[in-house]
């Protein structure tokens, strides 16, 4: 939708020149940034992201995350470190992080992040783009110890 109306203003800006950007921003799509649809007080979204630790679904894994910029996560660009842990609360150190962007309300993914093993056992995830007002679960999975995952949810 988004795309189809920016393709309909650059048509109209064609036609009424000067004024156009006047009655473009006048007329934008009520839901590209309303002020008024709002998830910050919805049960499944945290209100902060650094510190936040949770267990994967079925138990095997659990994810912190050591630090969020910015905290908490906002719309656009977002950079975490996390740090994994088995479930006997050991660290795991090198695995493969496979990220998944998600908003459910939506029901459409984003591009995922990319997940960077770092030295001190710790993980950066970067290059993940909250680009839209609404609820984002990010979700990681650990594919070679199984099918487990764990989700994070948050209002932007």
């Amino acid at each position: 939708m988004a795309i189809q109306w920016f393709l309909s203003a650059r048509r109209f800006a064609a036609v009424y020149g000067a004024f156009a950007p006047l009655l473009i921003v006048a007329a934008a799509p009520p839901d590209s940034c309303s002020p008024t649809v709002s998830c910050v007080d919805d049960p499944r979204v945290s209100k902060t992201a650094t510190g936040l630790e949770k267990q994967s679904a079925q138990g095997t894994f659990k994810v912190r995350i050591e630090s969020a910029i910015p905290n908490p996560p906002a719309r656009y660009t977002n950079t975490w470190v996390i740090r994994i842990f088995d479930a006997s609360g050991a660290a795991i150190v090198g695995a493969r992080v496979v990220p998944d962007l998600f908003m459910p309300d939506h029901n459409h993914y984003q591009p995922p992040p990319v997940v960077t093993a770092n030295a001190n056992g710790t993980y950066s995830v970067t290059g993940f783009e909250l680009a839209m007002p609404g609820i984002f679960q990010v979700i990681f999975k650990l594919p070679d110890r199984g099918t487990d995952s764990v989700s994070f949810y948050f209002c932007v």
